[in-house]
């Protein structure tokens, strides 16, 4: 497995206070399974992160959220914070010293460290390690985009992916892209010499060929569910509903088989469908004993 000591972690965004689920605990859980790992805090001007550890903090200017000519899928209008998470993100990256480099939200814990277990399995050297993305084919038809929590990579690969423009509305007549989408879109357009209005007006073809071939050759879509990496503010976030029943992200598998193409992965969905449903009935399981207990007291 990769050394600690050849890993940085930016543990990036505002100062979360939750105790037990804030980010003192979230660069206590670094410093627990990554012992010799460099931590840098990128946050914000003038914010508490007394008690935290960490081996640099930056206190970056916040630039604001943007109003987005969007709406989210409760149809309410959405608040685009992209540009802190690329300030906060960007210059974390920039101080690293280490050879890769880990961009966590300030609000995720490390529980084990899966992550680094697949990278090494099914990684290469390009490859970014990321979170499932949301499914273009499904319930997000054409939103090609990337899942922005969590990444791990050499670090001259995580400023390929986070060197770029700051977020500005209007690229679309039609509505603002998601700053998930704006972030594939810059690393495509930087690969591809693909202009941005281009790509996301005509989604729909560059789905098939540019963004998978994107996803199979320079990204690792690892599980959420088995990566050991735990949000939050999220908690039950890609759970084996959304991801094998909804089928709302692209899921490993799906990454699998664009690697190659026709390639039959019934073993593995096999595998971890059974896996799944047999976790959510022990889960329920546990549910109603914990009542019945609870009942009989």
């Amino acid at each position: 497995m990769i050394s600690s000591e050849k890993i940085t972690v930016v543990v990036q965004g505002a100062i979360v206070p939750d105790e037990g689920r804030g980010t003192k605990e979230v660069c206590e859980s670094i410093r627990a399974l990554l012992p010799g790992a460099e931590i840098i805090l990128s946050t914000w001007e003038n914010s508490n992160y007394q008690g935290i550890p960490y081996d640099k903090v930056l206190e970056n200017k916040d630039p604001g959220a943007l109003d987005s000519q969007y709406e989210g899928r409760e149809k309410s209008a959405v608040r685009n914070n992209f540009n802190r998470q690329l300030i906060s993100t960007l210059q974390g990256i920039r101080e690293a010293g280490r050879e890769y480099v880990m961009k966590l939200r300030s609000d995720s814990l490390l529980r084990d460290l899966s992550f680094l277990r697949f990278y090494e399995k099914y990684g290469r050297e390009q490859n970014i390690a990321c979170f499932e993305p949301r499914n273009p084919w499904g319930e997000f038809l054409n939103q090609l985009s990337l899942c922005d929590f969590w990444f791990f990579a050499p670090k001259e690969k995580m400023l390929k992916l986070w060197d770029i423009p700051l977020y500005e509305n209007g690229m679309l007549k039609e509505r603002d892209i998601l700053g998930e989408e704006y972030l594939l879109g810059q690393f495509i357009r930087k690969k591809e010499n693909l202009e941005l209005p281009v790509f996301f007006s005509d989604a729909a073809s560059y789905r098939d060929t540019i963004y998978k071939s994107t996803l199979r050759d320079d990204f690792l879509i690892i599980p959420n569910r088995k990566s050991g990496i735990f949000c939050t503010k999220y908690p039950g976030l890609n759970d084996f509903y959304t991801v094998c029943i909804k089928h709302y992200v692209i899921s490993f598998s799906d990454w699998i088989s664009f690697q190659e193409p026709g390639k039959q992965v019934k073993q593995f969905l096999a595998f971890h469908f059974l896996q799944g449903l047999s976790g959510t009935i022990f889960g329920r399981i546990k549910k109603i004993k914990r009542g019945s207990h609870g009942a009989k007291k």
